[in-house]
C-alpha cells in the first residue's frame, strides 16, 4: 500500500512540473521585425560586397545595389525605434510577477483536486451503493418488467410450437424455436 502512494505522490509531483513549468519559463525576448529586416539587410550588403569581388557583378549595379539596401536598412532601423523588443523589457517584469500566483494555486489545486475525486469516488474503503441507488429510474424500471418480456416471448414459443406441428420441414422455424428454448433456458425441449 506505501508503494502505492509513493506511486502517486511520484506522479502527482511531476504532474504539478509538466503544468507549472510552462508558466514559470522565461518569455523569449521579442525581437522586432525592424531588428530581423536590418540583420538581413546587412548581411545581403556583404554579400553584394563578395559579389562584386568575385566579379559576378559590375561596379555600376553593385552601387545601386548597395543605395537601395542602404535605403531599406534606415528605414528598418527607424522602425526600431520604440519597437516591441524594447518595450518588453518593461513588461517581462510585470508579468513574471502575475504568473507567480497562478503557479501556486495550480500547484495546491491538481493534488487537492486529485485527493478530492479520490476521497469520493475511488475509495477503497468506501462502502458500495446498493444497486437500485446505482441504476437510473429507467434501468430499474426495464429489471422489474423483464418477466413481463419472458411472459410474452412464452407465448410466441406456444404460437411457434402449434405452428411447427403444422409444418414440421419449416428449418428456420425450428432454429428459431431452438433460440427461444435456450432464451427461456428449457434446454430439455
Amino acid at each position: 500500500m506505501t508503494l502505492l502512494w509513493v506511486g502517486a505522490g511520484v506522479l502527482t509531483v511531476f504532474t504539478v512540473l509538466m503544468l507549472i513549468q510552462p508558466i514559470l519559463r522565461r518569455p523569449r525576448p521579442l525581437v522586432s521585425r525592424g531588428a530581423y529586416d536590418a540583420a538581413v539587410l546587412t548581411d545581403q550588403l556583404a554579400e553584394i560586397d563578395r559579389d562584386e569581388a568575385a566579379g559576378q557583378i559590375d561596379a555600376e549595379a553593385a552601387a545601386a545595389a548597395r543605395r537601395e539596401l542602404k535605403r531599406r536598412l534606415l528605414a528598418a532601423i527607424e522602425s526600431t525605434r520604440g519597437s516591441p523588443a524594447e518595450q518588453s523589457a518593461n513588461v517581462s517584469g510585470k508579468a513574471s510577477k502575475k504568473k507567480a500566483p497562478v503557479a501556486i494555486v495550480l500547484a495546491l489545486a491538481v493534488p487537492a483536486l486529485a485527493v478530492f475525486v479520490y476521497l469520493n469516488l475511488g475509495n477503497p474503503e468506501k462502502p458500495d451503493q446498493p444497486l437500485a441507488a446505482r441504476l437510473s429510474t429507467g434501468d430499474l424500471a426495464e429489471a422489474k418488467h423483464q418477466p413481463a418480456a419472458d411472459q410474452s416471448l412464452t407465448a410466441t414459443v406456444a404460437q411457434l410450437e402449434s405452428y411447427l406441428a403444422s409444418r414440421p420441414d419449416e428449418g428456420q422455424g425450428w432454429f428459431l424455436l431452438g433460440r427461444a428454448y435456450l432464451t427461456l433456458e428449457r434446454k430439455a425441449d
